[in-house]
């Protein structure tokens, strides 16, 4: 039995150049009045640094994105030359050019502000600074709709009869597990990178089965996005879960709005369409270097993104483990260097030693059950080494050669004592802690050949007194 379906996300209120295969560039900024409402954000995912010269879209008839949403006002000045009128269409009884919710209901102009940041253009002097993606409008909900069959299934059915060769599909919601979804979800593996919002109620979107997203373990054509909150923490209502790939900005996203308007709104949503709009920006950067459009598949796109994906600290602050999971964020130019990488035949990930393993922590220096403020610990596992990747990459702060151990995303002092032990001591500051001993994060990163932070193992650290009297 399939869920009633519904979209993803919040509403709050009312020329890029190229990078090199290090993700190194200069930076010129669009002229669009309202791009330093997007400037925050657009760093954290690295946009600026990824080839955006928008002054078209894409000529290439073969590619193109598809929204599954909302109608979305396909007059709107900084998305109206980029709108594809020919194949745009209705599933819910509507008009895939009109949004005929009322204002101030929850679905109006859902697909418009959806569209913005894949479809608007950038360095045209008016809004906001968009890929300029050529868009295909898929409308799902309508008030027209006669509440006969699923418009969602019917749209991932017409995804597959469209003339291009890769398609993009940005999903903004959510719909049950049943046969027929599996089998439209399947059927595009060879054509369409599905992109789906892991939805807004603060549960675990593969226990409660939210689909598409809930498909991306399933399928390597399907990515699900989580979201970031204004400061770059987790963000304090989206979904997460293990079916969570990744996760990017998800409040306060400027973007288009019906009637030629534009608007800040928050949710997985907008995270979603960031998400597809820098996939939409690496094809097309990879088309304008004469990529043959048949060497790019959509598993190839979605290894290259969550290959290139950015490991960030500040995930790990104050949030205990199983809400994290994955703490990635989207990243422009690592998805554009491994999409180089894949193209010419080599492995995405740069050689590095075997994953880091912790199996266990005990006191280095006291035989007390419980830890407690300024103790050293030792943490026992296996593949901890004091080697270095690149030489012309410094240490970064509190570390022993690119090895660093976080507690709650906060850097601790440590000593490395051997490929299987490592000594760390705890701060004595109180506000880095959880109450919950069971709440305290403690993680070990380091630094791979390209000089990023990457992840290799995570546990909750046991039995951690909050008796700081020594």
């Amino acid at each position: 039995m399939k869920k009633l379906a519904s979209f993803l996300f919040i509403v709050t209120s009312a020329s890029l150049v190229q990078a090199d295969a290090t993700g190194t560039s200069s930076v010129s900024k669009p002229n669009d009045p309202l791009y330093h409402e997007q400037e925050r954000y657009l760093q954290t995912i690295g946009m600026e640094i990824l080839l955006q010269s928008q002054t078209a879209a894409t000529t290439v008839a073969d590619f193109v994105v598809v929204t599954i949403d909302t109608g979305v006002d396909c007059t709107h000045p900084d998305l109206a030359m980029n709108v594809d009128m020919v194949h745009s269409k209705s599933f819910a009884g509507g008009n895939p050019c009109v949004d005929d919710f009322a204002p101030n209901t929850p679905y109006f102009g859902h697909g418009t502000k959806v569209a913005g940041f894949i479809t608007a253009q950038s360095d045209n002097g008016i809004g906001i600074a968009g890929v300029g993606a050529r868009l295909v409008a898929f409308q799902t909900a309508s008030k027209s709709f006669n509440g006969i069959g699923d418009p969602h299934l019917a749209a991932l059915q017409a995804v597959r009869n469209l003339p291009h060769k890769l398609v993009i599909v940005n999903a903004s919601f959510i719909t049950g597990d049943y046969p027929a979804m599996r089998e439209a979800i399947a059927a595009l593996k060879d054509k369409a990178l599905i992109v789906a919002g892991a939805g807004n109620n603060l549960r675990d979107a593969g226990a409660e089965k939210y689909w598409p997203c809930s498909a991306s373990n399933l399928f390597p054509h399907v990515v699900c996005v989580g979201g970031l909150g204004y400061d770059n923490r987790l963000s304090a209502w989206a979904n997460y879960g293990s079916v969570v790939n990744l996760v990017a900005p998800a409040d306060l996203i400027m973007t288009t709005s019906p009637g030629g308007g534009y608007e800040k709104v928050s949710g997985t949503s907008f995270a979603t369409s960031l998400v597809t709009g820098l996939v939409a920006a690496v094809v097309k950067q990879a088309l304008v270097e004469r990529t043959p459009i048949s060497d790019i598949t959509p598993a190839m796109l979605k290894e290259a993104l969550l290959a290139g994906a950015k490991f960030n600290p500040f995930l790990l602050e104050s949030y205990p483990l199983w809400q994290i999971q994955k703490p990635h964020h989207a990243w422009a130019p690592g998805m554009w260097r491994n999409l180089q990488l894949i193209l010419s035949g080599q492995l995405v990930e740069p050689s590095a030693l075997l994953p880091m393993n912790v199996v266990g922590i005990n006191e280095a220096l006291t035989g007390r059950r419980e830890f407690i403020a300024g103790d050293w610990i030792s943490i026992w596992g296996e593949n901890f080494s004091d080697k270095i990747f690149r030489a012309d990459i410094p240490p970064f702060p509190e570390t022993l050669d690119n090895i660093q151990v976080l507690l709650n995303g906060k850097p601790l002092p440590l000593n490395y004592v051997s490929p299987n032990q490592i000594n760390v001591l705890l701060p004595t500051d109180p506000v880095w802690l959880w109450p919950q001993p069971t709440q305290n994060t403690l993680i070990l990163v380091r630094l791979n050949a390209n000089g990023e932070v990457e992840t290799d193992s995570a546990v909750l650290l046991p039995k951690f007194s909050v008796n700081y009297q020594r």
